[in-house]
């Protein structure tokens, strides 16, 4: 997998400071804002982009959040043409301020403002949203995610099977398990079938807290990781080596006396071996009994996916490493692993049709629960 880090370069590593916790559950429109803009206000808007043709998204995304926006404007243009530009669309507004030039205190020391953006360098977080078939990448993002698939083309497979992964999970862990809280640690850009999504679609009140600590997915995730009333979706700006300030920010939502789903989903793979099992120790010795671990990550099964992920770090500054299948199942040592084990994410029950032949199969995941 190619996460990203803080600062917008092409590189599978993560890095930042913790910041504290933003509540998205709550609706953020002025008093007196007539109903039909609060109503316009929670269609998931985004950024107007033109894009390069990418491979279809093969069902894994069958509503993206521009076609929200469309639908909305044509079902109701009135509503959206009576709203001010800030509430039609409060993403391209929270995205415009991040990419301005202002260097005003007001813009810079506001504790409550995510550093700029620079899209003259790829961001590894965007490539991942191209080869998803999300929206949420420019040009140079583009280019870059070509020339990768291009010597790796299976890297498409991977992205995508590993969202299927995580939906599945997510379902199980929901319908069958019973899990009403989850902590998704570095959670990447939204796109659709977000964790909140999945559980909420199946119990609407479930409690979602989402961990990452870039500017552009908190740009995103204030305006679209919005859950149902029933329910609440908060988001965290904190970093996965600093377990203290997550789980301290992450009690501010969710109660820890009930069982809790931890999603550390293609994010291990940036911490060096030393760090990672004291960290997954520490999160886990949090969360009571019933709790889940759910977790995947690229694996040295490959030589092509090898020589992909050792080109992408000459470029960052946090490399993300490939272990062994072997050396992922560590990381569940202690719980009691779900059928079928530690297995590559497209064979980790999946659906008719999900499993072909050689599709994805390089990223190695599983679920266990705490006894």
């Amino acid at each position: 997998m190619f996460p990203y880090v803080r600062g917008g370069t092409f590189d599978p590593g993560r890095g930042g400071s913790p910041k504290a916790a933003r509540h998205l559950g709550r609706e953020r429109v002025p008093v007196g804002t007539p109903i039909e803009c609060r109503r316009a206000t929670m269609s998931h808007t985004r950024p107007q982009e033109t894009h390069t043709s990418h491979p279809p998204n093969e069902g894994v995304f069958p509503y993206g959040w521009g076609d929200r926006l469309k639908a909305e404007s044509d079902r109701r243009p009135e509503a959206i043409a009576g709203c001010s530009a800030a509430w039609r669309d409060p993403l391209r507004v929270e995205v415009d301020a991040l990419m301005s030039d202002d260097s005003s205190p007001s813009t810079y020391n506001d504790p409550d403002r995510p550093a700029p953006i620079d899209t003259t360098r790829t961001h590894s977080a965007r490539i991942w949203n191209y080869w998803m078939g999300g929206k949420d990448h420019y040009p140079i993002d583009r280019i870059a995610g070509d020339q990768v698939s291009e010597s790796f083309p299976e890297i498409v497979d991977l992205a995508r099977t590993s969202r299927e992964f995580l939906i599945r999970v997510v379902t199980h862990l929901t319908e069958e398990a019973g899990i009403r809280q989850f902590l998704d640690i570095g959670t990447g850009m939204p796109t659709a079938n977000n964790t909140h999504e999945v559980a909420q679609g199946v119990a609407p009140e479930c409690r979602v807290v989402y961990v990452d600590n870039d500017p552009l997915v908190l740009a995103h995730a204030r305006a679209l990781l919005v859950g149902t009333p029933e329910g609440v979706t908060d988001y965290i700006d904190a970093d996965l080596r600093d377990p203290d300030a997550i789980l301290e920010k992450a009690a501010e939502t969710l109660d820890f006396d009930q069982p809790i789903a931890l999603m550390l989903m293609g994010v291990l793979g940036h911490i060096p071996d030393e760090d990672m099992q004291p960290i997954v120790q520490k999160l886990l010795g949090a969360l009571p009994s019933g709790s889940y671990l759910a977790s995947y990550d690229g694996t040295n099964t490959s030589e092509a996916y090898n020589e992909a992920i050792e080109a992408g770090n000459k470029h960052g500054d946090v490399p993300y490493i490939l272990r062994s299948p072997e050396a992922v199942a560590a990381r569940f040592e202690g719980l009691e692993l779900l059928e079928p084990g530690v297995v590559p994410c497209p064979k980790w029950r999946p659906l008719a049709g999900e499993l072909s032949a050689r599709r994805g199969l390089d990223q190695y995941g599983g679920v266990a629960r705490k006894p």
